[in-house]
């Protein structure tokens, strides 16, 4: 470690500071640290990387205007594949194709996803009347016998809102090779996706344990119908 410092080996210029260093080619043993990790003895030699990441954004990235995308792509910010990768978007195409492109990767989406892991996911669309949202995507509805239930836009009902939505959706847990580059996970966590079993809306991605059942984040149970407040426990 210490020629390499001495050989200008390890440069560290403004176009390289946002790519991981690759730990393996200096030979060592690498271990990759728990996402909270605790205290860890370092001796002379050793290389500690810390990388970050920005937020996950704000909804379905299927669902972003288009032209703000575009206008990404003009300022530089993304390149051409990943606007199409992650937003469905090419440059100058007419808009149904890109409509027809969206539609083709939300049924990828479910294609590769596994089936809700709870057994109510033939539960019926519930018509009732929304009554708030929540995120980008879903949906409170209350139908004509005064239940409480968590919708998606397109009308697919997960469960009622006593329930845990995401185990009546379908889930993607990322793989290794489909994560960003410099994005690593510990060998206990995975990066899931939450898409709508109807029209594969993705609602969420967590970063959770493996072997373990979803965050239960949202849980409405009764609605105060009033001005304020918003929401009611």
């Amino acid at each position: 470690i210490k020629k390499k410092y001495a050989d200008s080996e390890l440069p560290l210029t403004l176009e390289k500071v946002a790519q991981p260093m690759d730990l393996d080619a200096l030979g060592g043993k690498v271990q990759l640290l728990e996402a909270k990790q605790d205290e860890l003895p370092l001796f002379p030699g050793d290389i500690v990387q810390y990388t970050w990441q920005g937020g996950g954004g704000y909804g379905d990235p299927l669902e972003r205007n288009v032209q703000d995308v575009i206008a990404d792509l003009e300022k530089g910010y993304i390149g051409e594949t990943r606007a199409r990768k992650i937003y469905g978007v090419v440059a100058g195409e007419a808009p149904e194709d890109t409509l027809e492109r969206r539609e083709s990767m939300r049924k990828e989406r479910l294609n590769r996803a596994r089936p809700p892991t709870s057994t109510k996911e033939n539960r019926p669309a519930v018509k009732g009347t929304v009554l708030s949202r929540f995120g980008a995507g879903l949906e409170l509805s209350q139908s004509s016998g005064s239940e409480l239930h968590i919708n998606c836009e397109c009308g697919n009902t997960f469960c009622g809102a006593q329930e845990n939505w995401k185990e009546h959706a379908a889930t993607y847990s990322l793989t290794a090779d489909e994560l960003p580059a410099g994005i690593r996970l510990h060998e206990t966590m995975e990066l899931v996706e939450y898409l709508c079993p109807g029209c594969g809306r993705r609602h969420a991605l967590d970063v959770k344990e493996r072997d373990i059942k979803p965050l239960h984040d949202l849980k409405i149970n009764n609605w105060v119908s009033q001005k304020l407040p918003l929401y009611s426990k």
